[in-house]
């Protein structure tokens, strides 16, 4: 089955909410983006079936910090080193505050103005930023939905969601990572040439000859 694909484009000189209609015929049409009941830019329409995505992702707030830390703040003594701290307490200000360390490999001390990122689900105050440094020379943040919402009652999505159609994204929720995109790129890629072969077989690798 040939997947026909509308796409919106906005013409130049016209406002982003006026477009022009573009349809186009694939053998194979590979989702590789989230979709989510909450935050779906993309309709999949005129199938025989129905589509429905679940769940959403948490947002999560990247702050990265280029300063000096204070040991007293983390429950650490003058002479130890931070890595990175993890913690599960949801009442907690950040979910990991980490030590970014130099692409050459090089150690730094505890008084080293270094690069440090905090995950936190809020925003971090300048107030609060202050109370895990003594000094602070760049501070940056960012926003963004980092992985899906678990739950113990959730159901997996379909890699493939009709013939010539394929979802990336489903490994997501068995788990967000980018080893686990890695895996289900491959899962597509293999499901994709076999539907374009008309072959169950395809992209199996031959059986290893042992040599007597």
């Amino acid at each position: 089955m040939e997947v026909q694909v509308a796409a919106m484009a906005p013409k130049d000189g016209e406002q982003k909410n006026k477009g022009i209609q573009r349809e186009q015929e694939y053998d194979a049409v590979i989702l590789a983006t989230p979709l989510t009941q909450d935050n779906t830019k993309i309709q999949l329409v005129n199938f025989t079936q129905q589509f429905s995505f679940f769940g959403h992702y948490e947002p999560i707030e990247t702050t990265i910090v280029r300063g000096v830390v204070r040991p007293e703040s983390l429950m650490l003594n003058d002479d130890e080193m931070l890595d990175n701290i993890l913690v599960i307490n949801p009442r907690l200000m950040f979910n990991s505050f980490g030590r970014q360390q130099p692409v050459k490999g090089r150690k730094c001390d505890q008084e080293t103005v270094g690069v440090w990122k905090i995950f936190s689900p809020h925003k971090i105050s300048e107030d609060q930023l202050d109370i895990f440094f003594q000094s602070r020379e760049v501070t940056h943040t960012v926003s963004w939905l980092a992985y899906p919402h678990y739950s113990t009652n959730q159901t997996l999505g379909d890699f493939e969601l009709a013939p010539g159609l394929y979802y990336l994204n489903a490994i997501e929720w068995a788990g967000s990572a980018m080893e686990m995109s890695v895996i289900g790129a491959k899962n597509v890629a293999l499901l994709a040439y076999k539907q374009w072969k008309n072959d169950p077989d395809a992209g199996k690798k031959p059986p290893v000859k042992e040599e007597l």
